[in-house]
């Protein structure tokens, strides 16, 4: 049995919480207000965000991946939400939604310092891996800042995208191995 993933999470730019239902129709705005700004995804529909994220909520509660809302530490405001699936997960196992006012000003690095112990730990795995459009430069930068590499180039629907893998380093590798035994 998986043990138990702490409900909340804390850095010095963010706060991870475990995902609620109540988080859906903020998170949707969010989402909503990026696909007008002519980001990289089609307009959302609320009844799809919905159903996808309670679908994640399912799989969180059957301990078949991660789900947490991502808030601002100093106002509380949700900022986003990071789900971590599992390894066969055909679009990637790492899905991150973040409002852009906060790209590149470290809560993207925070998140994942946050996050990845957590997830290493109660995964007992030695990798994650996300899948990255390559016209997207910021999120290569963000993924390879923070160590991923990219093992494979796949085309989707007309577009480029870069399979990175986060492996752990040698040395937490032989840790984990001695808490699993």
């Amino acid at each position: 049995m998986k043990k138990q993933l702490p409900q909340e999470l804390v850095g010095s730019l963010i706060t991870l919480r475990a995902f609620e239902a109540d988080f859906i129709p903020e998170l949707f705005a969010i989402i909503s207000l990026q696909s007008q700004q002519g980001r990289r995804f089609e307009r959302p529909v609320f009844n799809t965000t919905k159903s996808f994220f309670l679908d994640s909520l399912e799989r969180m509660c059957d301990c078949l991946g991660i789900l947490y809302g991502i808030f601002d530490k100093q106002t509380d405001v949700l900022l986003g939400a990071i789900e971590i699936r599992e390894p066969n997960a055909h679009q990637g196992q790492l899905q991150v939604w973040l409002h852009e006012a906060y790209f590149s000003r470290g809560h993207y690095q925070e998140i994942l310092q946050l996050l990845l112990p957590v997830y290493f730990s109660w995964s007992k795995r030695m990798w994650l891996n996300a899948r990255v459009e390559a016209s997207n430069s910021s999120s290569v930068r963000a993924h390879e800042k923070a160590h991923f590499i990219t093992s494979d180039e796949v085309v989707v629907a007309g577009r480029l995208y870069y399979d990175m893998v986060y492996m752990l380093p040698h040395a937490c590798i032989n840790a984990v191995q001695k808490v699993v035994a």
